[in-house]
């Protein structure tokens, strides 16, 4: 009504009119009616417990993997999940719902049947009709890909139970705080693992490590979030764009371009060289490690040697003067004392300069807690080289580079600045393996030559 401005639905007074595909659906057709049904199900849903119930509607709930899907065969009323305890011990079964209300009257040979029970019966009848039939198997490995992507990053996933978790301030606030990992209590193997740990290590430091955006391009790069610069430590910022050749993406350094850190050169390299360069790097190790695998393992224990007693030295060495200082500060702060009680020294000036003492001091204490740290961590880590071994087993030609062979192989990538030095620009890379770090310093020889040595 244009007078009044009412809105009236039109029930046929004046003619309809119904459009197929006039716009781009948010979701496919056969999707969409089944969520219709869904909707019409649920609404006109009833009561199916008749006793203890105030209203005829019913109530959804999807809250066990059986409801309303288990139906008694003699009455035809739905099955329900109770909960029996005997002698303190709690058990599941599912019972008939007209059974429950009253009695034997109506369902007289119905059987209560144990939810353990169930679930194996159900999970033996979905593994044989699996093997029967292939498409049937294709949706179960599409339902576990989806559940397996839902799953978070959680403690879960690996036989290790993690507790104090949250806490909260009073028991009068019902806020829930998230503790510091480093607050975790963590038990070690205390179930069955979904995956192992290796595998859950790896996807948490990639996790940790950003998710892959797109761009306007739409092109992704493997690199992204594992490669570094060597110098000041920040990330590489992958660049690319709508307007850009692909053979023009490259990588610049994030500390440089933001300016957040000293670093005096941007890292340039083009996404195609580092390519060609880390999978040349991959396929020259891969190569040599089958062909000449005890050489390679002696070879990576004794650089890996070398490193750790140079780093543990200077650690050492570190902490020995971090805490000769400490030493030192306590002898002024002494010194300092006495003269403020003698006279020499006024109240104000022994204020000033026993706070910044004092600070100096605990900085130092801070810093010698992380190295002693550090130093029982690099006593008590070794080169595991069969881990490294076994993944290179698995890729003896490699031909192009894939998601799973780099995040299984390559732990982190660093980017040097480009020499000019002698009159062309030449750039070094650093690819650091997963459980042995650098093996491009060690100068391995061609792989179709013998070792002689």
């Amino acid at each position: 009504d244009c007078l009044a401005h009412r809105v009236a639905k039109n029930d046929g007074a004046l003619p309809q009119y119904f459009v197929e595909n006039s716009h781009p659906a948010i979701i496919d057709r056969p999707t969409w009616n089944r969520v219709q049904e869904e909707l019409a199900r649920r609404t006109g849903k009833r009561k199916v417990k008749e006793i203890g119930t105030t209203t005829e509607q019913g109530k959804y709930s999807g809250k066990y993997a059986l409801t309303e899907l288990l139906v008694c065969g003699e009455c035809g009323k739905p099955y329900r999940r109770v909960t029996w305890s005997r002698n303190g011990q709690k058990k599941s079964v599912w019972r008939c719902i007209s059974r429950l209300d009253y009695g034997k009257k109506y369902c007289k040979n119905s059987p209560s049947l144990e939810e353990n029970v169930l679930h194996t019966a159900i999970l033996g009848a979905v593994a044989n009709l699996a093997q029967e039939n292939t498409a049937a198997l294709d949706i179960l490995k599409q339902h576990i890909g989806i559940e397996l992507a839902v799953v978070d990053q959680c403690q879960c996933q690996n036989p290790d139970t993690v507790n104090f978790k949250t806490y909260r301030k009073s028991y009068k606030h019902k806020k829930t705080i998230f503790n510091d990992p480093s607050e975790y209590a963590v038990f070690e193997n205390t179930h069955e693992a979904i995956i192992d740990r290796d595998t859950f290590d790896r996807v948490q430091q990639l996790r940790a490590a950003g998710k892959r955006r797109h761009d306007k391009s739409g092109r992704l790069c493997l690199f992204s979030g594992i490669t570094y610069c060597a110098d000041c430590g920040s990330r590489m910022y992958f660049s690319s764009g709508a307007s850009m050749k692909p053979e023009n993406d490259h990588f610049v350094c994030s500390g440089f371009r933001t300016k957040k850190r000293s670093c005096d050169s941007s890292h340039y390299i083009r996404r195609v060289v580092l390519e060609s360069l880390i999978l040349e790097q991959i396929q020259r190790v891969t190569a040599f490690a089958a062909e000449h695998e005890r050489e390679f393992a002696e070879m990576l224990r004794q650089n890996s040697e070398v490193k750790s007693r140079k780093e543990l030295a200077d650690g050492k060495r570190r902490l020995m003067q971090a805490e000769r200082r400490i030493a030192e500060l306590d002898n002024i702060v002494k010194r300092l004392y006495e003269d403020n009680i003698s006279g020499k020294l006024t109240d104000e000036r022994f204020m000033k300069l026993s706070r910044d003492y004092e600070k100096e001091q605990q900085d130092l204490a801070v810093q010698a807690e992380a190295l002693s740290k550090q130093i029982s961590e690099q006593e008590q880590q070794t080169l595991d080289l069969e881990r490294f071994l076994r993944q290179v087993r698995k890729y003896t030609q490699v031909k192009e580079l894939t998601p799973t062979l780099l995040h299984e192989l390559v732990e982190r990538i660093e980017v040097h600045a480009p020499d000019r030095s002698l009159g062309r620009r030449e750039q070094k890379i650093d690819v650091l393996f997963d459980f042995v770090g650098l093996v491009d310093t060690l100068e391995l020889p061609e792989s179709n030559e013998v070792l002689a040595e």
